[in-house]
């Protein structure tokens, strides 16, 4: 037993030693049967967020990485040894996620360089594209994948923000009256577009074959039996893999354990979290598939392959069917912003009817039901 009055540094080397100690290296025989995955958001939050942590904290958990002799590797490299092929892995791999694309993440660049680790970053294009200092913009992206990031799909132009009641979550929730079929064109024009765009700016250069659930939520709350089947089937056909955390993972499907750090995670915690059995290979092999992109750069004369049709029905009402001014009003400057045209029901059935003539580069219908009279407090705003 260590002394209690060794101190922390002591105590890290201390457990670096037994662990390192312990670890037999992997012979041309072997195979790796466990590949811890890490997952982070944010490195010295202002606001000392829970997501974030001290850049001390972050390079001390680098340094235990290194030392216990782990060696980064790309979401490529993870999901060919998922399927059975660990041809070219180191005999330690590891896989560092960050995600959100917030910009106080560039700091673990200079950590993850001197120590020859790579990490990948699950961007969201909809921050990208309203850059507000908060979240990196396509510049800061971009210079992040010329010092070594990796870049994977979070969500697209709509998937992370948080949206009006009844649904949180844009993936994971019906929107109204959604049909399922009207449900999976949302959350799959969402992910298509986002990849395209993360495509177009090069830090991508083919599908994203990994995916890491906004609010970690694949359904797994909803007793929607729509959402709990749709959504996992989109994800199935798009995605290789896709990460849950503790407190969103079951098993199953395509997803996978990744093991999230946050402001109160100890180095104990850390050390423990690298050898979770979680990280194993399945004990079932799952077949894994991923559908290539095949939706051409847009335009501004080729429109969307998929139309968004949003419904409302009331303004500034105390239901779980309203919705502020306030918030109808940031929702339609960001639809603005990312260069939405709004289109007549007529222009939107003959779409549907292959007739594409006449369409803005980025179609959108909006809708509000009932005929209720507060709606009309939407008008202005329009």
């Amino acid at each position: 037993m260590l002394p209690a009055s060794m101190s922390s540094p002591m105590l890290l080397a201390a457990s670096l030693f037994l662990l390192a100690t312990f670890h037999i290296p992997l012979t041309a025989s072997q195979t790796v049967t466990a590949i811890p995955v890490l997952g982070y958001h944010q490195i010295d939050a202002p606001d000392n967020s829970w997501f974030s942590l001290p850049l001390s904290n972050f390079t001390q958990q680098m340094d235990a990485v290194v030392s216990l002799g782990y060696t980064t590797i790309s979401p490529e490299q993870y999901v060919a040894w998922l399927n059975g092929n660990s041809a070219g892995l180191p005999a330690k791999p590891i896989l560092i996620t960050f995600d959100d694309g917030i910009a106080n993440a560039y700091p673990a660049t200079d950590v993850l360089v001197a120590r020859n680790l790579r990490a990948v970053m699950y961007a969201v294009s909809g921050f990208a594209n309203n850059p507000d200092g908060f979240f990196s913009d396509w510049d800061q992206l971009t210079l992040m994948k010329s010092r070594g990031w990796y870049f994977q799909m979070h969500a697209g132009a709509l998937g992370h923000y948080a949206m009006n009641s009844p649904c949180f979550t844009f993936y994971s929730c019906r929107i109204g009256n959604e049909t399922a079929a009207q449900f999976e064109a949302r959350i799959t024009n969402d992910i298509v577009n986002g990849q395209q765009e993360l495509f177009e700016h090069d830090l991508i250069s083919g599908p994203s074959i990994t995916y890491a659930l906004p609010f970690d939520d694949w359904g797994q709350y909803r007793s929607d039996t729509v959402v709990t089947t749709v959504l996992p089937a989109v994800l199935r056909s798009r995605f290789s893999v896709v990460f849950n955390q503790d407190y969103g993972y079951q098993p199953g499907s395509n997803r996978r354990y990744r093991f999230e750090i946050h402001s109160d995670t100890t180095m104990a915690m850390f050390l423990t979290g690298l050898t979770d059995s979680r990280f194993g290979t399945p004990a079932v092999p799952t077949p894994y598939t991923t559908v290539p992109l095949t939706k051409a750069p847009p335009t501004t004369t080729a429109p969307y392959t998929v139309i968004p049709v949003l419904q409302y029905q009331q303004m500034n009402n105390p239901s779980i069917y309203s919705i502020t001014t306030g918030n109808f009003t940031l929702h339609m400057a960001r639809l603005a912003a990312l260069g939405y045209s709004t289109i007549t029901p007529q222009q939107y059935v003959q779409w549907l009817q292959g007739n594409t003539a006449g369409l803005p580069a980025r179609p959108i219908m909006i809708t509000f039901d009932d005929n209720i009279a507060n709606a009309n407090a939407a008008t202005a705003v329009l």
